[in-house]
């Protein structure tokens, strides 16, 4: 009966040390192969309207918002060209 006993204890923790280096294992490989495919980059978006082609990387905003706010005078330094 004991030597049954101290079997079983020893089956069971030697199980639960099994159990728990395959979770650690498993959570490893994961976070490794989750790291190959995810994207670090981002889009450039408008600011103002959320368009993401045209963008003027400076202020962040569309061309067609950065021309009529240039028009209107709201961008400081910035003018229309006459020549």
């Amino acid at each position: 009966m004991k030597l049954n006993r101290e079997k079983l204890i020893r089956q069971s923790f030697v199980l639960n040390n099994i159990d728990f280096i395959a979770n650690l294992m498993l959570k490893t490989v994961i976070e490794q192969n989750y790291s190959k495919f995810t994207r670090k980059s981002y889009r450039n978006i408008c600011q103002e309207t959320g368009r993401t082609r045209g963008i003027i990387r400076d202020y962040k905003i569309s061309r067609l918002v950065f021309r009529s706010l240039s028009d209107k005078g709201q961008i400081e330094g910035i003018r229309r060209a006459s020549w």
